[in-house]
């Protein structure tokens, strides 16, 4: 009794960290990235997540900032212990605010020809009014030895009047 209960034990520790842990093979997911590649290949003006990234520059495509890089909330606000001993850095503030305010009038005016909502620069409810939701593209990567799933809307301009 007391070998198969060790036995048990132990082969339901390997289950578990081959569950948690199990091998990400790329080759599971190449088609939903080749699905993304084309997606990019086929416009010119693009804003999208930091996922999208690399898809991007291969094209030698504008990169926008995601708002998650340099210029973010936590990078000019002071709070708790640390208001007491470090300034406010306001120039980022300034520099991210000008940089949202870019962004939103490019939105506004359809300078994309195409949006992918993952992160927080792009709203969907200021997209939605100049852009149309056509669907969505779930991409996966390996991370930690885990599978990191991503879920982003694709959206392309409406047609003035018609949409």
């Amino acid at each position: 009794r007391r070998v198969i209960r060790h036995v048990l034990i132990t082969l339901n520790i390997f289950a578990l960290i081959y569950f948690f842990y199990m091998p990400f093979n790329k080759n599971d997911y190449s088609a939903e990235w080749e699905n993304a590649r084309k997606l990019i290949a086929s416009h010119t003006n693009i804003i999208a997540p930091n996922a999208l990234a690399t898809l991007i520059l291969e094209e030698n495509k504008t990169l926008y900032d995601s708002g998650n890089t340099e210029f973010f909330k936590y990078g000019w606000e002071r709070k708790g212990f640390y208001k007491y001993f470090l300034k406010q850095d306001l120039r980022s503030k300034q520099i991210n605010e000008d940089y949202q305010n870019k962004i939103d009038d490019m939105v506004a005016n359809q300078k994309f020809d195409l949006i992918i909502t993952y992160s927080p620069l792009t709203d969907e409810v200021k997209a939605s009014k100049r852009y149309k939701n056509t669907g969505t593209l779930v991409l996966h990567a390996p991370f930690g030895g885990n599978k990191l799933t991503w879920e982003m809307k694709i959206w392309i301009p409406k047609l003035s009047g018609l949409e």
